[in-house]
């Protein structure tokens, strides 16, 4: 393993190490359905070392083991980086100044957005987390602003010209930062006791927090209290917000009921009697039918094929992290539209993963980013 591998794997752990345990339900759920999983993925969790994490913060990482990075591939299934070489972009693995690279959180024009790793101090290593913002533009790094204080931020979010994140006091209070992405010092937007979010965004002039617990908020990028613009709700994709329910021991649902907060609208997905754990996005569910197959198909129920993928979430709808085919456990980004697959080591997501678009990787110690926006 090289150094860029060895130092993210040690920054991963760190992060599941401080992450806070949500106290809500959906908190518990990330977690149900990691174990859920755990039993048929152990293998993938310790050897193909897919960790998917959003905006700065772990999902379901507490459990994650170390990462094992084997470049080799099978005959058939190149790097994702030959397979998509349009969808390709090198970055440093440092900054001018020596912070470590570690996530890809957005774009501002054709310059890519990174965050940068918070040093442990005399405990060594890394702290999962931004340390600071930078644009870079192929060749240069700019800075843009650093985190204020001793506090790493997460959920970090870029749009319209600035990026946004936050920080977090106790369980429950979390300050929300914004900083424009021409640079300059960070400002606090706002505090509030909101607990742990499970998503933040920036539309327009407001920035959007969805919380683990439910409820949809906003806030005016210039300052202010939030407002409540959705009961019980969670953040899909901007302006689609829907419920996202679990009980312990029973089959969960994600976004089949959703409402477009702009116009009112609703769309409910097709659940046929026997099915559970439904995962749905925009236009595509996943779920099991009710013999434990997988599948994936539109949200009226319609096109439905058999799911591939380890993880039951479809990004940027159509992607899913797959079984290199013959490798015993090595994984695999796959087109579900074309069927082509490319082989990957680890993914950190800029959002969560049904409105991810770009995925920070590595190969043979080259740091890069997968644009699948770019994926004709």
């Amino acid at each position: 393993m090289n150094e860029l591998e060895e130092t993210l794997r040690a920054a991963l752990g760190h992060a599941a190490e401080l992450a806070p345990r949500p106290e809500s339900s959906l908190g518990a759920e990330v977690e149900t359905r990691f174990r859920r999983r755990r039993h048929r993925r152990h293998a993938l969790a310790a050897a193909a070392a897919v960790v998917v994490l959003a905006a700065g913060v772990t999902y379901a990482a507490r459990d994650a083991r170390p990462l094992t990075v084997r470049p080799a591939t099978p005959a058939g299934i190149q790097p994702a980086g030959k397979v998509w070489p349009q969808a390709i972009r090198r970055i440093p693995q440092t900054t001018p100044d020596g912070k470590q690279v570690f996530q890809t959180v957005g774009t501002d024009g054709e310059d890519l957005i990174l965050t940068t790793l918070r040093e442990a101090g005399k405990a060594g290593g890394y702290i999962g987390g931004a340390d600071a913002i930078y644009a870079y533009d192929g060749s240069t790094t700019r800075l843009i602003s650093r985190v204020p204080g001793r506090e790493v931020g997460q959920r970090v979010a870029v749009g319209d010209g600035h990026v946004a994140w936050i920080t977090m006091s106790g369980r429950d209070t979390i300050t929300v930062w914004a900083a424009p992405l021409s640079g300059g010092t960070a400002a606090a937007v706002t505090t509030a006791k909101l607990g742990e979010l499970d998503d933040l965004a920036i539309v327009g002039e407001r920035i959007v927090l969805s919380r683990w617990k439910g409820g949809v908020y906003s806030v005016p990028l210039s300052g202010g209290d939030p407002t409540l613009i959705a009961t019980g709700m969670h953040l899909l994709s901007w302006p689609w917000v829907g419920t996202r329910t679990n009980t312990k021991g029973k089959p969960f649902e994600y976004f089949t009921r959703i409402r477009n907060v702009e116009t009112g609208d609703t769309d409910n997905a097709l659940v046929r009697q026997g099915e559970k754990d439904l995962d749905c996005g925009l236009t595509l569910c996943t779920g099991k039918d009710s013999r434990g197959n997988s599948f994936y198909r539109k949200r009226d129920g319609s096109q439905q094929r058999p799911h591939p993928a380890w993880d039951s979430t479809i990004m940027w709808g159509r992607f899913a992290v797959a079984e290199v085919p013959g490798s015993h456990n090595r994984a695999a980004l796959m087109d579900l539209a074309s069927g082509r697959m490319g082989e990957i080591t680890f993914r950190i997501t800029d959002a969560p993963p049904h409105r991810a678009r770009l995925m920070t990787s590595a190969w043979k110690g080259q740091a890069y980013v997968i644009d699948l926006s770019k994926i004709p």
